[in-house]
């Protein structure tokens, strides 16, 4: 490689490594010509070898947390597959809830519509029941009523027949009487 390539590629180099913060004291390193750099040739490989090694403990430290991010992907993951498991069973939950109180209010509506027609039949019996005893009242007062008029009648018949009777028993006397006899019984 000649030396404007070596240099070039040595600025792009430094400029990497400037612009991600391994140039610690933010010279370039001479990777051209080491011997010209701060403390010459020895300095020079001495800053080479420590951003090298900033390098590979960068390179440790991403794949810690690599490995420390797909660690916690997969558990939320497993976290996620349990969620969805419980979420489908709350659903599943919730669909036989709704189901239940509609079958609830479907029994709450059928008792409500039987309790009404009970009401309104025992209402009606109720009526029933009061027409009836108005009536058996009536048919008492209307019974009293003709059983005091028939004792009128007969208090007036029994007066009529005792007088009638007087009549008879005076016209009696004088009349003669013919009793009429069963025929003998053999």
């Amino acid at each position: 490689m000649d030396f404007k390539s070596l240099h070039a590629a040595s600025q792009y180099v430094n400029n990497l490594l400037l612009s991600r913060g391994l140039l610690k004291s933010g010279l370039p390193i001479e990777f051209a010509r080491p011997e010209k750099g701060d403390g010459g040739k020895e300095g020079t490989l001495t800053r080479i070898v420590n951003v090298i090694h900033d390098l590979v403990l960068r390179r440790d430290k991403d794949a810690e947390q690599r490995a420390n991010l797909a660690t916690t992907v997969r558990s939320l993951r497993d976290a996620e597959v349990k969620s969805m498991a419980e979420i489908e069973r709350l659903k599943s939950r919730l669909e036989d809830c709704k189901r239940q109180l509609a079958e609830a209010q479907s029994r709450e509506r059928v008792t409500k519509e039987s309790q009404k027609a009970a009401d309104n039949g025992s209402r009606a019996h109720r009526e029933e029941l009061q027409h009836l005893k108005a009536v058996v009242k009536q048919m008492k007062t209307l019974s009293a009523t003709d059983l005091r008029r028939r004792d009128a009648e007969l208090q007036k018949l029994k007066s009529h027949l005792a007088t009638t009777s007087r009549v008879r028993r005076t016209a009696a006397t004088n009349t003669p009487t013919i009793d009429i006899l069963p025929p003998p019984t053999a």
